[in-house]
């Protein structure tokens, strides 16, 4: 792992963490996307799917640790009390939605790393995570003041996303390395975060946005 790659994990984890602490702290589950966890769960399951052919330690631990806390979410969010009853779920509904799924097997068709069901699952993962983050941008953008804490989360996933992608294109140019689906889902992932952290950053930290 570069140092890119390093600071990319460690903000990762970092947002869990700040969304984990802000849910418990304010004992709310109020700007959080239910949806968005559902897709990150999917992406972690296809995504990790080789962990029996490729094991590293850290790399074992990080993704269970994912795994765990995305399903611990997503048990808090929607099922335990009294977290669940300050989920927002009338604004969490978005037609959108129902194509992000389809738009990322779409994808696979069009850009993947190779036709075994592992390298399948895995590019599937990468176009879905670039689109994962679009659920809980719209229920920010529906409610339109969200806590900091919150946002924070978002950012976190943004620059995390960014660092991975600038990994990336230093390989493209200083090792001649190239993988189309790597290369472009995560630039679409940060093409998607560009327009959060562009309000975050202009609103000084709290996100708000007249629609």
């Amino acid at each position: 792992m570069n140092k890119f790659l390093i600071l990319a994990e460690f903000i990762h984890f970092l947002s869990f963490v700040l969304l984990y602490y802000k849910i418990k702290k304010t004992r709310s589950c109020l700007g959080i996307s239910y949806k968005t966890q559902e897709i990150y769960l999917i992406v972690f399951l296809t995504r990790f799917c080789d962990l029996n052919i490729h094991f590293e330690t850290i790399d074992y631990v990080l993704r269970l640790f994912y795994l765990t806390l995305t399903g611990l979410l997503i048990y808090t969010i929607k099922f335990q009390k009294p977290f669940c009853l300050t989920y927002q779920k009338d604004q969490d509904q978005s037609q959108f939605y129902l194509y992000i799924y389809p738009a990322a097997f779409l994808l696979t068709l069009i850009f993947h790393t190779g036709t075994s069901m592992t390298q399948i699952c895995q590019s599937f993962s990468i176009w879905l995570e670039a689109l994962a983050i679009l659920p809980q941008m719209n229920l920010m953008y529906k409610i339109k003041d969200v806590e900091n804490l919150a946002g924070y989360y978002v950012l976190c996933l943004g620059v995390y996303r960014g660092l991975y992608v600038i990994s990336w294109y230093c390989r493209v140019f200083h090792a001649g390395w190239w993988c189309s689906t790597t290369i472009f889902g995560g630039t679409l992932a940060v093409l998607v975060y560009s327009d959060f952290v562009y309000l975050f950053f202009k609103n000084r930290g709290t996100f708000k946005v007249i629609v």
